[in-house]
């Protein structure tokens, strides 16, 4: 079965922040509603799909189940951290430091900001593309140009 609830934000992290570990419940407030209310890890800091990759060869939900992996050894450390009350073993130390660096880069915010950074290039590559009728004749030679090459009629 693929996963679909993707996670930013790990449920073993979240969990960190309920009191009973039997009934794991956060108290959640939503700025933009207004609003706050309890409810349990799965369903804090998750979108459909989030991680989904469309690349040949792979599963739509590789990147998760290897994120499922990593996040597996990441609560492996931090139970060791908590237990031996240290966070100077490197082995236990590195995939926590991996774990805070993934959820500073790997959220919602930080991709709409990437999304629409790469769009406003697109449209300054179009507009340059577009800008006289020479420039675009010479864009369309070199697209044929291109596709001849990569088809092998020469």
């Amino acid at each position: 079965m693929t996963a679909r609830l993707h996670h930013y934000v790990p449920q073993l992290y979240l969990r960190g922040f309920c009191q009973d570990p039997k009934r794991p419940r956060l108290f959640v407030v939503d700025a933009i509603e207004k609003r706050s209310f309890e409810t349990s890890p799965r369903n804090v800091a998750a979108e459909r799909d989030f991680n989904r990759v469309d690349i040949k060869g792979f599963a739509p939900d590789a990147l998760e189940m290897d994120l499922a992996k990593f996040e597996s050894d990441v609560s492996a450390a931090l139970a060791r951290i908590s237990n031996s009350k240290s966070f100077r073993d490197p082995n236990d130390r590195m995939p926590v430091l991996n774990l805070l660096g993934l959820m500073a880069l790997r959220n919602p915010r930080l991709r709409e900001k990437f999304s629409d950074f790469q769009s406003r290039i697109a449209k300054m590559m179009l507009r340059l593309m577009l800008e006289t009728p020479e420039r675009w004749a010479a864009q369309i030679a070199n697209a044929k140009a291109d596709w001849l090459f990569e088809s092998g009629c020469r």
